[in-house]
Parts: C-alpha cells; sequence; structure tokens
C-alpha cells in the first residue's frame, strides 16, 4: 500500500481526529462527501485548499482502518474483568502470563 504521509493527528486540531494535512477537514467528512455522491471534482471545489491527492490518501487510510484489528492490552483486560494480577488467573505469584 502506499504511504500515507496526507493524514494528521493533532488533539489541537479537530479534537484528534484524522484529518488532511492539519487541516480542519476531516477524513470522515472527505469520505461522507464521496458517500453522498459528491465527487472528487466537487470535492475540490468547495474545499480549494485540498489537493486530489488528499483524496486518495482519505480513501486509503479508510481502507487500512477497517483492515486493523484492535486489542485490549492485558492489563486493561484484566481491570475490565475485575482482576488485578494475572496470578488471579492461573492461580499462581508470578502475575504475568
Amino acid at each position: 500500500m502506499p504511504k500515507i504521509d496526507r493524514i494528521t493527528h493533532d488533539p489541537a486540531v479537530m479534537g484528534g481526529k484524522a484529518c488532511i494535512r492539519g487541516l480542519r477537514v476531516t477524513v470522515s467528512t472527505v469520505l461522507g462527501l464521496l458517500a453522498a455522491g459528491r465527487d472528487r471534482n466537487e470535492i475540490l471545489a468547495a474545499y480549494p485548499y485540498l489537493e486530489s491527492a488528499d483524496i486518495d490518501q482519505a480513501l486509503s487510510y479508510a481502507a487500512r482502518r477497517l483492515e486493523e484489528r484492535e486489542f485490549a492490552l492485558a492489563g486493561e483486560w484484566l481491570n475490565k474483568i475485575g482482576l488485578r494480577q494475572a496470578s488471579q488467573i492461573v492461580g499462581h505469584e508470578a502475575g504475568v502470563f
């Protein structure tokens, strides 16, 4: 897959959502416009500071995110089920898996 270098995450911009080149245009805004039937030229006309490559990378970013799987870290999972140490599950003092 091509490198995604136009998508940024900055807590100070749009609450850290995935944005195009640090601008206040989110990936989800671009995807929503495409899903609503807007074509590339309409989007570029409405957002003249965007470039065609920005739309390409928004689509690539979304495709990658759909392929990702998120797993809770062991500590988070243990806290979620109410156990503080792994030893409570495996029955020994080590406290690790």
